[in-house]
């Protein structure tokens, strides 16, 4: 073992072969330091509205628009709004009130298989986008998918949107950065604190909507603002 040549961040164990001890060498293990993301500002609904209303209307991309209305209005993860269909999206009437139920598949480790129901308010504060994906879904039939394009390339298109947000960086000075590109999983939080800010949902039915095993998620993903605490107070 003296006269092993051992290469830099390599290390060797010992195993059995038989009746002999053999040496093999691995790659060392090294904890991955995780860099923090940046923390974008909360855009309000009429930030939305503007993207989408820029939007194009031809092609790939009216499919990417619709897409991007889809992610929002469900607030899901990328691989869950890719795998609905058109017969996952069907009209309710529940409490005297006509909502659009969508079933997803939870696409997570850990989680994958369970079945979400997600309402989407057709007259709420997002009818101009509910009303829109509506007439979308004319052209489909009930098995058919709605988006036919994969993962990667739902991220990179999703990538290029400036929300012309600010970020709050985690380095030492903490300074702002403006013109913060989207990021698909942004959908989640933006959606999370919009059920919040315009319909008042509570810890416990963001953690409904969303599917989250507890209700710290929903403080997680959830942002306050001044104008949020502000209106608190005007309410009360």
């Amino acid at each position: 073992m003296e006269n092993l040549s051992v290469p830099k961040n390599y290390e060797l164990y010992k195993v059995k072969s038989g009746e002999k001890e053999v040496y093999l060498m691995k790659r060392k293990k090294f904890k991955r330091r995780l860099r923090k993301k940046p923390i974008p500002e909360m855009v309000d609904y009429n930030k939305i509205l503007q993207i989408v209303n820029e939007w194009g209307d031809t092609g790939d991309a009216e499919r990417f628009k619709y897409f991007f209305i889809a992610s929002y209005l469900l607030g899901a993860r990328v691989s869950e709004v890719l795998q609905t269909h058109r017969a996952d999206w069907k009209m309710k009437y529940i409490q005297d009130t006509e909502i659009m139920q969508v079933t997803m598949i939870t696409q997570k480790t850990g989680d994958d298989g369970l079945i979400r129901k997600v309402p989407i308010f057709l007259n709420g504060y997002e009818r101009e986008l509910s009303n829109m994906f509506l007439d979308y879904l004319k052209y489909f039939s009930p098995k058919e998918k709605l988006f036919n394009f994969s993962r990667c390339t739902a991220w990179r298109h999703i990538k290029k949107i400036d929300f012309g947000s600010m970020v709050l960086t985690h380095s030492t000075k903490r300074h702002y950065v403006n013109n913060w590109f989207g990021h698909p999983h942004y959908f989640r939080h933006l959606r999370a604190t919009h059920l919040r800010e315009y319909y008042g949902f509570d810890t416990g039915a963001l953690q409904k909507y969303f599917g989250w095993k507890t209700p710290q998620m929903a403080m997680r993903y959830t942002k306050t603002d001044m104008d949020y605490l502000v209106g608190l107070y005007r309410k009360s």
